[in-house]
């Protein structure tokens, strides 16, 4: 998540008492920049970043996210991990609802999941 501002400033796009809920999904940085390695391969694209190079710009908007999300008491976090979501879908897709309330489609969501589409573990 890119906050427009230095670490910890804020977001310019949302004031600091807009009630905010926001869902997380961790995944193992390795797999990340492998994914991203192969997404450029079969787009036949080269780096402009290093890996090391993205490896420190996805450490640095994980910092900044928690430090925005500390400085906003309006904010609520839900935290997912990757594994646990294609693991059990439909009981991480059960939590999600519970957090964010009504509307949500469990069923349509958990049905989205594919863990056929992970390919880098």
């Amino acid at each position: 998540m890119s906050t427009g501002t230095k670490t910890g400033e804020g977001s310019p796009a949302l004031p600091a008492d807009v009630s905010v809920r926001l869902l997380v999904l961790h995944r193992p940085l390795g797999q990340v920049l492998a994914s991203q390695e192969a997404m450029k391969g079969r787009l036949g694209t080269t780096a402009r970043v290093s890996a090391a190079g993205l490896s420190k710009r996805f450490i640095a908007e994980l910092e900044g996210m928690d430090a925005l999300v500390a400085s906003r008491p309006a904010w609520q976090v839900l935290h997912v991990a990757y594994e646990r979501m294609l693991a059990d879908p439909l009981g991480e897709c059960r939590r999600i609802a519970g957090f964010l309330g009504s509307g949500f489609d469990v069923t349509a969501a958990a049905a989205a999941v594919d863990p056929s589409q992970r390919r880098h573990a």
